[in-house]
């Protein structure tokens, strides 16, 4: 029946810090089932995002509850996946079936660092540190829709009621959002969602139009100003110094800040031009201000 795909359970929404790009907290008392078990099947649930500025993601928190209380006894590690959109405004790939675009991919076995489970009462929370976590950084453009995916293994066979983790509903954010998805590769409910299906087609309840996770991170974008501002960088790449333009005459005062892809502040500056000779070969971004309000970014490369 439909119905196994929820349980229900009330749960509180959190506040985060202020470097939140995009926030679902939760609402009401259903929850998805979304897990990977210990002979590899898995249900996966995913959920869709958009940022206003270009952004490295640096933190993902995620939640849901678990009947029996014990998830972190059975917990074996987890799967978390960024895809872009698919054409069909699903999932553009299926975690270990079609590829897809895979902007991050998190395959953790056991317990890793940056990886944080906190479980009170049924109420479980996920708190994972991208720069941690994962080797290189996770960058999602301004305007783009990204989906989501997560699942924590668990020491399990099938995907028991009480024992299972269920991903919370949330609030859905504001802009474009499209409605939170389900893949059942196995068809282990029978609901023939072998392929990304609607989960509120799924449950017949709207309350399943979106799920609850949180994103922080650090913008390297650019708000929406004129679309007749253009920034240019040369030369580009670089080995040495690198100018900076801008092509709207109606800015002034301008102040440049350059950052490396970990998000750090390398150096703030009031020159256009930029002196990049001291730094390791990359790929670094500049921000631009005038009288003090940011305008724009360049990517820069040095070699």
């Amino acid at each position: 029946m439909k119905k196994l795909y929820f349980l229900l359970l009330a749960c509180s929404s959190a506040m985060f810090g202020q470097t939140v790009v995009f926030d679902q907290p939760v609402t009401g008392t259903n929850g998805i089932v979304s897990n990977v078990l210990s002979n590899g099947n898995a249900v996966y649930s995913a959920d869709d995002f958009t940022v206003a500025e270009q952004t490295q993601l640096t933190k993902v928190t995620l939640r849901g509850f678990q009947n029996d209380q014990n998830l972190s006894t059975i917990y074996q590690g987890m799967r978390l996946m960024i895809y872009t959109n698919g054409a069909t405004n699903i999932p553009s790939g299926i975690p270990g079936g079609l590829g897809g675009t895979i902007v991050a991919d998190l395959d953790v076995v056991g317990t890793q660092a940056g990886i944080t489970l906190t479980q009170t009462a049924q109420t479980v929370v996920f708190d994972i540190d991208l720069t941690t976590a994962l080797p290189s950084p996770v960058i999602v453009d301004a305007a783009t829709t990204y989906w989501l995916v997560f699942a924590p293994k668990v020491n399990l066979t099938a995907y028991t009621a009480a024992a299972r983790f269920n991903w919370n509903t949330g609030t859905g954010a504001s802009g474009t959002n499209y409605q939170a998805k389900l893949v059942d590769p196995a068809n282990a409910f029978g609901a023939g969602a072998t392929n990304w299906t609607t989960i509120s087609t799924l449950t017949n309840n709207t309350a399943f139009n979106n799920l609850s996770f949180t994103l922080e991170g650090n913008t390297l974008g650019v708000a929406d100003f004129s679309r007749s501002t253009r920034i240019d960088a040369y030369p580009n790449p670089t080995s040495d110094v690198v100018s900076i333009s801008v092509s709207n005459s109606d800015f002034s005062d301008f102040s440049y800040q350059l950052f490396d892809l970990n998000g750090r502040k390398i150096m703030e500056s009031k020159q256009a031009e930029i002196n990049v000779k001291h730094l390791d070969n990359g790929v670094y971004f500049v921000n631009v201000f005038a009288d003090n309000t940011k305008i724009g970014t360049k990517k820069i490369v040095k070699n």
